[in-house]
């Protein structure tokens, strides 16, 4: 097998439910373009995956929406986990469109090396434990282990920052931040 990189710019791609979605796995490099339309992942989205992986998903506009979990690395109901396997490398650069989770998001994977970096800019949405159409009852997380990075960037225009939002349902458990020792905020100019 090789690297590999997937464009989605119009329509609408929808995975397959029976398994995980990953970007980036087994050693090999991938990138995931979104540019207009829908991407649906039919599992959690692993961006990074294994060692040695490297991952990247980028969204300028349409939607990347994620809506099944899994425990990863001890975590359950991980929607969306960026270098959350052995020593792989994973990044989601947001810059436009929107991100809907229907759980949480995973960044880094203190105890084995991996890191993952979420960097927001420019104008784009993230909706971290969405409805996606099915209940109000799901609650959003977003846990950053010591080797995850969360990174805002802001350009000549001003700050544009976009917005993350992590939205508490209906059932346990409710919502929740963590930022492990060690993880990292970068804001850069």
């Amino acid at each position: 097998s090789a690297d590999g990189r997937m464009d989605v710019t119009g329509g609408l791609l929808i995975g397959d439910n029976t398994g995980n979605a990953y970007v980036g796995r087994a050693g090999h490099a991938g990138t995931l373009n979104i540019a207009g339309g829908q991407f649906r992942a039919g599992g959690m989205l692993a961006v990074g995956a294994d060692d040695g992986s490297v991952g990247t998903v980028n969204v300028s506009s349409g939607t990347l929406e994620l809506n099944r979990d899994t425990t990863q690395n001890g975590i359950a109901h991980t929607t969306l986990a960026l270098g959350a396997g052995g020593t792989g490398q994973g990044t989601l650069n947001l810059s436009g469109g929107n991100l809907n989770t229907r759980f949480g998001v995973l960044i880094g994977q203190s105890s084995l090396g991996g890191s993952g970096t979420f960097h927001v800019m420019g104008s784009g949405l993230a909706k971290i434990g969405t409805d996606n159409g099915a209940n109000l009852a799901n609650s959003g997380f977003w846990y950053q282990r010591g080797n995850g990075t969360l990174a805002a960037t802001v350009d000549s225009s001003g700050f544009t920052l976009g917005v993350v939002n992590i939205i508490s349902g209906s059932s346990a458990p409710a919502a929740y931040v963590t930022f492990d020792a060690n993880s990292t905020l970068s804001l850069d100019f």
